[in-house]
């Protein structure tokens, strides 16, 4: 019951529902360190690496940092070899129908910028990568599990902690335009590509913006950001669901102060929890917003780790609520 995967998912009031108009509780897993690589979660430096303001990133803490220690240790022939391993046998068919069979429904794709546009002047978008994804879009059609497309490292940073995979410790998504112009550019490119499949559940637009405190002056930064590019993608979309994350790690509500698709109105507010107990004070804010704005909740977190276990932090992306 609720777990029906059906033709296309959209918000209907505080609920998802397919095709057929039946309710679907989002049961899922986020494939964490699988195209957007972080230190922690590769058992390299711990999260965040050095967090202060104008750090540089640390050795493997990150992606880009990944590469050059593989490029240096090894060459950059094994360098390019090693990551192509390293996307092929992390996530594979095998695991899209094990999720399948334990009865999980959806599967979270976090996306590196960097992957699918390149680092340089102009806008020359990387088709190999494009069709890998597109690749396992048809595997999470063929066992029957939504995709949510999260870009998690998004063009210059916008967490302005290591999983942002960003050149230093600064969101600069909300400090430059040029990373606002280039983000916006890449979610049109990918909205346009597959407006028509039915298998994306939505797109979670940005993964844990604006993380530390110390950047809550640039809220107002974040709100105009997600209305321009809710714009851009419903240009070229109407179709998916829009997938939108507060500030302080998506634990913050403060930028749910309007209804961010008032055309098609097809969005939900997505929060993440973590290392924390789901009571009322966790629960009730939440839902408070769920109500003002009629939508519909989609909450994700790590597991809780028992004592003696090991730091592995499987990523969960839970059910809406």
């Amino acid at each position: 019951m609720f777990q029906t995967v059906d033709g296309w998912l959209k918000t209907s009031g505080q609920t998802f529902t397919n095709e057929k108009g039946q309710e679907v509780l989002l049961r899922g897993l986020g494939v964490a360190n699988w195209l957007n690589p972080e230190g922690f979660l590769f058992g390299g430096a711990p999260f965040g690496g050095v967090m202060g303001r104008f750090a540089r990133s640390c050795e493997f803490d990150r992606g880009r940092t990944m590469d050059q220690f593989v490029a240096e240790l090894c060459g950059p022939s094994y360098q390019k070899k090693f990551w192509k391993q390293w996307v092929d046998n992390y996530f594979a068919e095998a695991d899209i129908r094990k999720m399948k069979e334990q009865g999980f429904n959806s599967v979270r794709f976090p996306l590196d910028a960097r992957l699918l546009l390149e680092e340089e002047p102009g806008y020359h978008f990387i088709e190999e990568h494009f069709q890998l994804l597109e690749h396992y879009l048809d595997l999470c059609e063929k066992y029957g599990l939504y995709v949510i497309l999260d870009m998690h490292a998004a063009c210059a940073g916008q967490s302005a902690v290591s999983c942002d995979n960003g050149v230093d410790n600064q969101p600069h998504l909300f400090l430059d335009e040029e990373g606002a112009n280039r983000t916006i550019r890449l979610w049109q490119e990918l909205a346009e590509r597959w407006a028509d499949r039915w298998i994306i559940a939505g797109y979670d637009l940005l993964n844990e913006p604006i993380s530390l405190p110390e950047f809550d002056c640039l809220i107002p930064e974040l709100k105009a950001f997600y209305d321009r590019l809710v714009t851009a993608i419903r240009q070229v979309d109407q179709k998916h669901i829009l997938f939108i994350q507060g500030n302080r790690f998506a634990n913050r509500l403060d930028i749910f102060d309007h209804d961010y698709d008032p055309e098609y109105h097809n969005w939900a507010i997505c929060t993440h929890c973590y290392e924390t107990f789901p009571d009322l004070a966790l629960f009730g804010p939440i839902l408070e917003k769920r109500a003002q704005w009629n939508v519909p909740v989609w909450m994700g977190g790590d597991r809780r780790e028992q004592p003696g276990q090991s730091r592995s932090r499987q990523r969960l992306n839970g059910s809406d609520i």
